[in-house]
């Protein structure tokens, strides 16, 4: 069983992508805003970080440039409205251009092919 942490701003689509993967048999963690990621990660030791690109007081290139130092083995996907968030986009794929997206509004298809 993949365990699967959400980093999110927003509770409902922390409810909704926790409602999802757990109908599918993830262990499923959420943080509300990215103060406490770094924390959860290391006491739920995800295998992936579902990481909202657009989190006020947050650098999510910066979270990820540290994650891929400290936890390498962790799969990092966007959850993003990507037409507004292009540049921030472009600057996770400088550090990490292997990162896969998925865009909002999500279909549950889409969330449960990246993640698999």
């Amino acid at each position: 069983m993949k365990k699967i942490l959400i980093v999110e701003d927003e509770i409902d689509i922390i409810n909704s992508l926790k409602l999802i993967l757990k109908k599918k048999g993830f262990q499923v963690e959420a943080v509300l805003g990215g103060e406490k990621a770094i924390e959860k990660i290391n006491s739920f030791d995800p295998e992936i970080i579902l990481l909202d690109v657009l989190i006020p007081f947050f650098d999510g290139a910066e979270f990820i440039k540290d994650l891929k130092k400290k936890k390498k083995g962790i799969k990092v996907i966007l959850v993003t409205a990507v037409s507004e968030q292009a540049e921030i986009i472009n600057k996770i794929r400088e550090v990490d251009n292997t990162i896969k997206i998925i865009r909002k509004p999500f279909k549950i298809e889409e969330v449960l092919s990246k993640v698999s």
